[in-house]
């Protein structure tokens, strides 16, 4: 993924926009780590890749 590779090897943030409950929510950070289902940001909050709406890098 390459807003991974951005966050691991340049320590650049990405914009992430996701579903929740509350509604479409959207942070600025750095991705950490990515499986097949969730993308992990900073203090190993997991975000579902099925609630990513938008992102940018």
């Amino acid at each position: 993924m390459d807003a991974q590779r951005l966050g691991n090897e340049f320590k650049s943030k990405t914009t992430i926009v996701f579903n929740s409950e509350d509604g479409p929510l959207r942070v600025e950070t750095t991705v950490w780590s990515a499986t097949d289902k969730y993308i992990q940001i900073k203090s190993g909050i997991l975000i579902p890749l099925a609630s990513i709406i938008h992102v940018e890098f």
